[in-house]
Parts: C-alpha cells; structure tokens; sequence
C-alpha cells in the first residue's frame, strides 16, 4: 500500500515561524524592560531632587530665620534628611544694593560628590527703625443716664 503524502496537511508552525516570532518576542520585551528601568530611574532622579530641594529651602531658611547679615564668600556644610546625608554649598554674593545679598545654593547627596539641585535666593539686611506708637487715653464713662451707640 502506497500513501501519498503530498494530499494531506499537517497543522502546526515550521521551524523558521516559531524563530520568527521569539525573535519578535525577545525585542519587544527588552523594549519593555529598557523602558521600565528608564521609569525607576527617573522615579528615583525626581524623589532626589524633590529631597534636595527640601533641604535647601531649610538651609536658605535657617539663614534667614537667624537673621545674620552674610560676608560675601562660599560656604559648605551638610544635612540629614530621610537617612541620606546631603551636602550643600553656598555662594554670598554682592548685588548693586548694598542691602541686598544673592544666595546661590547647590544641593547633592554627599555618596555621589555631585549637586543636583540649584537654588538661588536673596537676603535684605535688616534695618532697625523706631516707631513712635500713639498712647491710647482712656475714655471717660458717660454720666448716668445717657445713651451709648455703637
């Protein structure tokens, strides 16, 4: 008996169309996976600079709350805020009023020795002035009787 091959079809994928489609496969999920390492670490770039500027604005406004008229010059110190040490440097700069100072302010975690964050403010000397505050008199009660509108 003789069976001819040739009239009856076999159902499945050949060998080259199941390569074909892992191929497909494996470049659309390394797409996936490069655009999800992009996103952690853009989360993670955005929450640094989010704590950076945290601890900027504390360190420009501890500056202020104290007061202390600033020299011109650079400063450095750092920070603790969420577990992580930051390190800041400030430049005092003179402006063309006298009274008036430019704080720039650079803000960087202290393990990457980089700042991430840029700040400028500006600080006014301030000046002490004498107010002459009115006494207030007392008013005299009314005699009895009459009437008092409000």
């Amino acid at each position: 008996m003789h069976v001819n091959h040739c009239n009856y079809k076999e159902k499945g994928f050949t060998l080259l169309e199941v390569l074909v489609a892992l191929a497909v496969l494996a470049i659309a999920l390394g797409a996936l996976l490069k655009g999800g390492n992009m996103y952690v670490k853009n989360t993670a770039h955005i929450r640094d600079k989010t704590i950076a500027h945290w601890v900027g604005l504390n360190v420009i406004n501890d500056i202020q709350v104290k007061g202390k008229w600033l020299a011109e010059g650079k400063t450095q110190g750092e920070e603790e805020m969420l577990n992580q040490t930051w390190q800041w440097r400030l430049q005092v700069h003179a402006t063309s009023d006298k009274n008036l100072r430019r704080l720039e302010l650079e803000v960087g975690k202290k393990a990457y020795k980089t700042y991430i964050l840029h700040l400028t403010s500006f600080m006014g000397k301030k000046r002490v002035t004498t107010a002459v505050i009115p006494q207030i008199q007392k008013a005299t009660p009314p005699p009895s009787g009459d009437t008092i509108i409000y």
